[in-house]
């Protein structure tokens, strides 16, 4: 399974070949898990937008934002307005948050601000 996109319902736009999908959509891959109201997904460039609250989680590490751009080609993922990430170690707040997959590299916008927590097992 490379990518499962599902939700309530959904609308197929044949002249510019968008898919929304709303009400409980949810993404499933490989990876983890991504849930908002709408998902615009177009079949030209293979990009995955969604403009409401998304939350979710990937390869350990969860976040929430307010819109989002997942870019096909590179897989590169654009967290935009009240952006988070964490994890049980760090946790990351911003504008916006842009992951590059390729370089594996987090970049944060304005107003970034990240807390280290210590770990269970640490002593102080």
């Amino acid at each position: 399974m490379d990518m499962q996109l599902t939700g309530d319902s959904g609308i197929y736009f044949p002249k510019t070949k968008i898919v929304t999908v709303m009400g409980h959509a949810n993404i499933r891959s490989p990876e983890g898990n991504i849930q908002s109201e709408t998902f615009h997904y177009d079949l030209n460039s293979g990009q995955l937008s969604s403009y409401t609250f998304t939350s979710g989680n990937a390869e350990g590490i969860r976040f929430s934002y307010d819109r989002s751009v997942i870019f096909k080609e590179t897989k590169n993922i654009r967290l935009i307005g009240n952006a988070v990430w964490e994890n049980d170690t760090i946790k990351g707040t911003a504008d916006t948050i842009f992951l590059n997959k390729s370089d594996n590299i987090l970049k944060m916008s304005r107003n970034a601000k990240i807390l280290f927590r210590k770990k269970k097992d640490e002593v102080s």
